[in-house]
């Protein structure tokens, strides 16, 4: 074990891993705070709704209907 952790430090790999596993990391916690966010939002949330039965009954493609809850969560 010991071996193996000596050989990745020297060749950099346990870092560069590290980094690695740190970005992953950011970008999931980023998500959950997007949803934590969104979610305690009523009027999004009412939105999802209805966009959720536009989507059912074909109205709206689900990547239109994601990039509006994005747009109003962002508006100015």
């Amino acid at each position: 074990m010991e071996e193996y952790v000596n050989f990745t430090q020297v060749s950099n790999f346990f870092n560069e891993n590290r980094t690695q596993q740190n970005l992953i990391w950011f970008h999931e916690r980023m998500e959950q705070l997007f949803k934590q966010h969104i979610a305690q939002s009523e009027e999004i949330n009412e939105r999802i709704k209805t966009l959720e039965k536009a989507i059912i009954d074909k109205k709206i493609l689900p990547s239109r209907a994601a990039q509006e809850i994005i747009n109003n969560f962002f508006k100015p």
